[in-house]
């Protein structure tokens, strides 16, 4: 994983297409294909109550960048103010930190 300013991830946002496929029950594991574009994402291992660094709990899928899985990390209640953009090798990597929401 490597993290990376905010910029990319708002990059990325703007690209999202209008008709993202809207999240249905599935395992938390199940993202990371086009169909999951914008998905919410939680942290794994992180609690909203009582974690000292709550403005990392949250993110969104936001595609593939230049051959790497890029999840915007947003700050804590907010659904586009990024905080951070980060950036993994494969989905397997991807989501042994970030689960779905």
């Amino acid at each position: 994983m490597r993290r990376e300013s905010n910029q990319l991830a708002y990059s990325l946002h703007k690209k999202l297409p209008n008709n993202l496929t809207k999240r249905t029950h599935v395992h938390q594991t199940d993202f990371g294909d086009l169909g999951t574009l914008g998905w919410k994402l939680k942290r794994k291992g992180c609690y909203a109550v009582g974690d000292t660094n709550a403005d990392n709990l949250y993110g969104m899928y936001l595609g593939e960048h230049d051959g790497k899985y890029v999840v915007g990390v947003l700050n804590l209640g907010s659904n586009r103010d990024f905080s951070a953009s980060e950036l993994f090798d494969n989905r397997d990597e991807m989501r042994t930190h970030w689960v779905v929401e």
